[in-house]
């Protein structure tokens, strides 16, 4: 079967995509940024001020490529599609330490300082995928902005 690749309020979806969700469906997606090291995909992670890193996810491929750009990213990182699932199994496994997730970082950010907005935990995060998913919004109070 075909995949075709809509926009659906803002967001990519996957419609009728054999494997993921009975045909027509939506499969939300997103994005991050990543190399590939040893033959396996590294994650772009973002440093934080209090000893810890964030998980950087994008709601949109260009918006990822501009923050790459912007951040003056080495040409290696490179914009991978993610689906909930996806994202879900990496924080629950090859990133299980990562505490936060950064939703939509602005370009610029790294060289601004400060606490970013849309800063979330990781277990929050998975909530507000989960919610998407389902075609709702999410929690309430999922993003902290007060860190």
């Amino acid at each position: 079967m075909a995949k075709a690749i809509e926009k659906d309020s803002g967001h990519r979806v996957v419609r009728g995509e054999v494997g993921r969700r009975p045909a027509g469906h939506p499969v939300l997606l997103q994005y991050v940024l990543a190399r590939e090291v040893n033959k396996s995909p590294v994650l772009f992670t973002l440093p934080l001020g209090f000893d810890d890193e964030a998980l950087v996810v994008f709601c949109a491929g260009r918006a990822a490529q501009s923050f790459a750009v912007s951040n003056a990213l080495v040409q290696e990182w490179r914009t991978k599609i993610c689906s909930a699932g996806e994202l879900a199994s990496w924080l629950l496994g090859p990133y299980m330490s990562t505490e936060w997730v950064l939703l939509d970082p602005l370009p610029g950010c790294l060289v601004a300082g400060g606490t970013p907005t849309n800063l979330m935990r990781w277990e929050d995060f998975i909530d507000y995928l989960l919610g998407q998913a389902l075609g709702k919004h999410g929690r309430p109070g999922t993003f902290h902005d007060d860190l």
